[in-house]
């Protein structure tokens, strides 16, 4: 492997890493409420798929985390990464836990394939642009 070969894949696995670090502190703004860091996250043109086929904008997104749904948990056990330029693809498993804010009072667990798309914005900054979720079953309910 030539020095410049070698320079070049540290590039990537720092990137690499950066990338999987922003995903981490998404999940973290979710789960901890820290809407100010996750509007950061996010990309002013997000299309955020959920799992029943309806789609958000950052702003709406923004009213379901703060106003619809309690998300106290957010778990990515399974990730692939794939870096092409600018742009990041995310690929794997995510399960929250999470209740709604109205109405029925239980805490579920609900599990999803999930594909996002990072994307180098022309500030420099990495944010997350698509997001595209497919339910792997129904809810489970925890006991409370």
């Amino acid at each position: 492997m030539t020095s410049e070969t070698s320079n070049m894949t540290s590039a990537l696995m720092t990137l690499r890493d950066h990338l999987i670090g922003l995903e981490r502190e998404r999940c973290e703004a979710i789960a901890t409420k820290n809407h100010t860091r996750l509007v950061e996250l996010l990309s002013p043109d997000l299309q955020h798929t959920h799992t029943r086929g309806n789609t958000d904008t950052r702003d709406s997104y923004m009213t379901y985390v703060q106003e619809v749904l309690d998300i106290q948990k957010v778990e990515r056990p399974a990730l692939e990464l794939h870096v092409h330029g600018g742009t990041a693809v995310m690929v794997g498993t995510q399960i929250n836990t999470a209740r709604l804010r109205q109405g029925d009072p239980r805490t579920a667990r609900v599990e999803s394939k999930i594909i996002q798309v990072w994307v180098r914005e022309r500030d420099g900054e990495w944010r997350m642009r698509y997001f595209q979720a497919t339910a792997l079953g129904g809810p489970v309910f925890l006991e409370e």
